[in-house]
């Protein structure tokens, strides 16, 4: 039992440091664009509940890079995804298999967007990573296209390296 519950705590500790990546994945791409970026990290009861990256534009036309920095955090969910889960195999691991598939969980709800009907129109909602890259690419229609391509590829791979370790950590195989 005390060897389950130490791996227990690691994987909860392995899920704080995935939001962790996620926002340095936000931050690193930022900084790469010459943008002014912090991390904060919304504390409660002495537990990390949050974390998100702010990011100030200097001018307008630097919006763009935005779209580009929103979907680098869920990107490096994405690519922890894909490590650990077939690593999870290899190693005989469950709880890495429940790591990696928490990583493509976190890609997945941070990278589809968000919509609401307004007057039998649909309208994208800023509310996750996907719908800031959709907002700020919106006025460049190649980057649009570009936007919505990438975020269905990572939807895709997200769901496929889910359900994979979701299969590993049920069934074994």
């Amino acid at each position: 039992m005390g060897d389950l519950a130490s791996r227990l705590a690691l994987a909860v500790v392995m899920a704080y440091v995935s939001i962790i990546a996620h926002e340095l994945g936000h931050y690193v791409a930022a900084v790469m664009y010459g943008l002014n970026a912090y991390i904060r990290l919304v504390m409660v009861g002495g537990l990390p509940l949050t974390a998100y990256t702010c990011i100030d534009l200097p001018s307008r036309h630097m919006a763009s890079y935005v779209a580009v920095t929103s979907l680098a955090g869920p990107m490096v969910n994405l690519l922890l995804a894909a490590v650990l889960v077939p690593m999870a195999y290899q190693l005989d691991d469950v709880v890495m298999g429940v790591i990696g598939s928490v990583n493509a969980g976190i890609c997945l709800t941070s990278t589809l967007p968000a919509f609401e009907m307004v007057n039998l129109s649909f309208r994208v909602l800023r509310l996750n990573d996907g719908g800031h890259a959709i907002y700020y690419s919106s006025a460049y229609p190649g980057m649009h296209v570009l936007c919505w391509s990438c975020i269905a590829l990572m939807v895709f791979t997200s769901l496929l390296i889910m359900f994979r370790g979701i299969r590993y950590i049920v069934y074994g195989q």
